[in-house]
């Protein structure tokens, strides 16, 4: 990987196709391009301590590792089981990383006028 993270970097990127990579100063906000994604990413998560930043696509509910040194992202699994008790499938639009458990988590949201619960 090119590139590194570390717990106090802060990454962030569009919603266009192909979206862009960019690195947050966090103390005034600057946006700096690192690269383009090729996919459009809707939320971001890492895990500093193996140097690995994720993101979700929400079109296709589909993970992605990217590259911080260059903004690509590589396309890991489509998420599969988003429909609780047995409704619609709804993308997953937010992800976290707990560094405790070493979990990913994901969230749907629910689109107006749904009838089924957000999912954690």
């Amino acid at each position: 990987m090119t590139g590194t993270v570390s717990a106090s970097q802060l990454y962030g990127t569009n919603f266009d196709n192909p979206g862009t990579l960019f690195s947050v100063n966090q103390a005034t906000g600057a946006l700096s391009t690192i690269g383009a994604t090729g996919t459009v990413l809707g939320d971001l998560t890492s895990n500093p301590s193996a140097g690995t930043v994720w993101g979700v696509n929400i079109p296709g509910n589909q993970l992605y590792t990217l590259n911080v040194g260059t903004g690509a992202a590589t396309a890991g699994p489509v998420i599969t089981g988003t429909n609780p008790a047995g409704g619609p499938a709804f993308p997953i639009v937010s992800i976290a990383y707990d560094p405790r458990t070493s979990a990913l988590y994901g969230n749907t949201s629910v689109p107006f006028g749904g009838t089924t619960a957000d999912t954690l």
